[in-house]
C-alpha cells in the first residue's frame, strides 16, 4: 500500500495584491546613488520610474527579486520627486516615492495642510506629519502656532 501527496505553497493568498516591496519612500541627496528594493511576488511583474533620472534593474521578473535603483545626480537647488511603480497584470501597483534633495537647504513637509475632525473626541484630534530634511532642525513643541480657518458663509 502506498500513499502519495503533493503540496504547493500558494503565495497568492499571503501577499496582498500579489506583490510587495520593502520600502514606501526613499530620500537621497543631490549626488544620487543606488538603493536596493526587495520585491516579493508570486507571478510576473514589471517596474518602471515616472521620471528618466531613475533606472530600475531588473525592470521585470517572474517571482521575488532584489531590484537596484540607480538615481542620477542633480544640479538643481530644490528637491525633485518621482515614483517607482511595481505591478502585476490586473492588480493594483505598489508605489515607492523617491525624493531627491537639491543642493539648497530644504525642509519638506509631505502634507502641509491637514484636516482634523472637530467633532472627534479630544484625544483623537491629532495627525501625523512626515518631514524630510537635508539640514538639522528642531520642532519647538512649546511655541507651536495654530491657525484656524472657517469654511462657509459668515454673514456678519
Amino acid at each position: 500500500m502506498g500513499l502519495a501527496g503533493a503540496c504547493k505553497d500558494d503565495d497568492s493568498t499571503s501577499i496582498p495584491g500579489g506583490i510587495a516591496v520593502d520600502k514606501e519612500e526613499i530620500t537621497i541627496g543631490p549626488e544620487g546613488g543606488t538603493e536596493q528594493i526587495a520585491v516579493t511576488s508570486y507571478s510576473n511583474w514589471v517596474a518602471g520610474a515616472s521620471k528618466p533620472w531613475i533606472f530600475v534593474s531588473p525592470a521585470n521578473g517572474s517571482s521575488s527579486a532584489e531590484c537596484q535603483l540607480a538615481i542620477d545626480s542633480t544640479l538643481e537647488n530644490t528637491a525633485r520627486t518621482s515614483q517607482i511603480r511595481f505591478a502585476l497584470e490586473g492588480q493594483e501597483a505598489k508605489l515607492i516615492t523617491v525624493t531627491q534633495f537639491g543642493f539648497g537647504k530644504q525642509i519638506i513637509v509631505k502634507e502641509p495642510d491637514v484636516k482634523i475632525e472637530s467633532s472627534a473626541a479630544y484625544d483623537k484630534r491629532l495627525f501625523e506629519a512626515v518631514i524630510s530634511s537635508n539640514v538639522n532642525f528642531l520642532i519647538d513643541k512649546e511655541n507651536i502656532e495654530y491657525s484656524f480657518c472657517r469654511s462657509g458663509n459668515n454673514d456678519r
